[in-house]
């Protein structure tokens, strides 16, 4: 009879059924909120400010690079100058989140026939909008 009893007790506090119950609820309780906390944002979906302005600054460190690499067999050389980056919030609300601006001043020289040096310079201005469904800038 005490076998029996001990028996018993030891299914009651081993038994797999009250612990893995348990031990579910904390996993799935855990595994969701480590899926909220990855998302970065919640709510709209979009970004802070911040976060898209380091974002288009980036954007625009890659555009001056490429716009300074020129085959130098050519015989131009380009200065990407970046003049300004602005992030602002749109005043339509049912548009994009975010509107960014990257300004540029841009030099240029070219080598003529003749051996002579001309220099322009010029502004350019990118626009673009924050695509929350591709999570990137795209140009307007």
């Amino acid at each position: 009879m005490q076998h029996n009893l001990t028996m018993q007790r030891r299914t009651l506090v081993l038994s797999p059924e009250r612990p893995q119950r348990n031990t579910t609820l904390i996993a799935t309780a855990a595994l969701l909120v480590a899926l909220l906390g990855s998302c970065g944002t919640i709510g709209d979906g979009a970004p802070g400010q911040e976060e898209v302005l380091s974002l288009l600054r980036e954007e625009a460190l890659e555009l001056k690079a490429e716009g300074e690499n020129l085959d130098p067999a050519f015989g131009v050389t380009a200065n990407w100058e970046i003049e300004d980056v602005q992030v602002r919030k749109p005043a339509n609300e049912d548009g994009p989140p975010w509107r960014g601006t990257i300004r540029f001043k841009i030099t240029s020289r070219v080598r003529d026939p003749d051996g002579s040096t001309s220099t322009d310079e010029f502004d350019k201005n990118i626009e673009y909008l924050w695509d929350t469904e591709l999570d990137r800038w795209t140009v307007r």
